[in-house]
């Protein structure tokens, strides 16, 4: 398969990610109700005692992981040398304790007895990156 068509789908998973981290980092902030589109409970998931990891909220580690890899497919749809065999590396090491985190946050909902339409759409996003990073 063509690198750059790669390149491009884990570029538009990552933008993905990054929108519903950003859009439940903006409704958190402004302490509007997040509405779930196929009436799932989102506000439970979103507000539970597993919302944040030291501290962190869940949805600022998705900006800075989906955003860095945002501009790093970005940057390779267009210069796909820019993606060494090193940065490679260094890139499934991430995208692979992204997936675990991505699933213990899949479980957590199976904790809550919840779930979260926004949630889920992040973890598919996980899981195409996943994918197309550690499989081409």
């Amino acid at each position: 398969m063509n690198l750059e068509y790669i390149n491009g789908i884990i570029f538009l998973a990552s933008l993905c990610g990054l929108a519903v981290a950003v859009y439940i980092r903006y409704k958190k902030t402004r302490k509007e109700i997040l509405v779930c589109p196929i009436h799932f409970n989102c506000e439970d998931v979103i507000h539970s005692k597993y919302a944040s990891v030291l501290g962190v909220p869940i949805e600022i580690i998705g900006l800075f992981y989906y955003g860095f890899l945002a501009l790093i497919y970005g940057t390779a749809v267009m210069v796909p040398e820019i993606i060494t065999a090193p940065i490679s590396t260094g890139l499934t090491f991430v995208t692979s304790l992204a997936m675990a985190f991505s699933i213990y946050l899949l479980f957590v909902q199976v904790i809550l007895k919840q779930w979260c339409a926004w949630c889920l759409l992040s973890f598919v996003s996980s899981v195409v990156i996943f994918y197309c990073v550690v499989f081409f």
